[in-house]
């Protein structure tokens, strides 16, 4: 009915089921699985000024002929959104336009220091 090397390869192809079985459960016993590449995510209200206002790091933009979208504070946002208490009124190449309160703010890209080695 089996030959010798039928055996060995039914026990391997159980014990790898059984590996892929127990990978399945662990992965899924953490219902929220992070990147651990991923850079951290910094809280809003950490980034909150004694004056009470929050500040706000233009990160990234991203500009296509179907969208427009910020990294604000590592959160992705589109023009009408809202952060930090501010709408985003446009995005623009390298800049972000916010109003808060009836007063525009404009977010700069700020371009990275020149490293000399």
């Amino acid at each position: 009915m089996f030959r010798s090397g039928d055996w060995k390869t039914l026990v391997w192809r159980l014990g790898f089921f059984g590996m892929s079985l127990v990978c399945v459960a662990v992965a899924s016993a953490d219902p929220v699985m992070t990147d651990p590449t991923r850079p951290p995510v910094v809280l809003l209200g950490s980034l909150t000024r004694a004056s009470g206002e929050v500040s706000l790091r233009l990160d990234s933009v991203l500009i296509s002929p179907f969208r427009r979208v910020a990294v604000i504070n590592g959160t992705r946002v589109h023009v009408g959104d809202e952060i930090g208490g501010a709408t985003v009124a446009s995005i623009d190449e390298g800049s972000v336009s916010l109003i808060a309160e009836g007063k525009t703010r404009l977010l700069k890209k700020s371009a990275l220091p020149d490293v000399k080695q």
